[in-house]
């Protein structure tokens, strides 16, 4: 669970707010859109198979609140879009910022047998 504005959102990613309110909060990310939800930040990412920003549509549809991109797109009116280089990095960049944020142990498992059932 995250809480920040579209405009948080662009600080920790290295992108800027292309359209849309910069105080659009988002309260989960989503790299799915077929399992956004309301108040959701959609990550286009692009992959070998599909490009998320095909989907852009379908997850402003589901309720997501803002969308991180990485080409220009007349987005869904409701949707605020952050323009970004890359958008799997920035989903790494705003995962580490989240966890600066928070006050939390990292615990590192390692080995070659057993941590599938740890």
């Amino acid at each position: 669970m995250i809480s920040r504005t579209a405009a948080e959102i662009a600080a920790a990613v290295g992108g800027r707010v292309l359209t849309g309110a910069e105080g659009h909060r988002a309260t989960r990310v989503c790299i799915d859109s077929r399992r956004a939800r309301p108040g959701d930040v959609f990550f286009a990412i692009v992959g070998p198979r599909h490009d998320g920003h095909r989907f852009v549509r379908q997850a402003a549809a589901a309720g997501a609140t803002v969308a991180v991109v990485s080409q220009p797109l007349s987005g869904p009116s409701a949707m605020t879009l952050v323009l970004c280089r890359e958008t799997t990095a920035a989903l790494g960049r705003l995962a580490a910022d989240e966890r600066r944020r928070r006050d939390l142990k990292v615990v590192a498992i390692s080995g070659s047998a057993g941590k599938t059932t740890t």
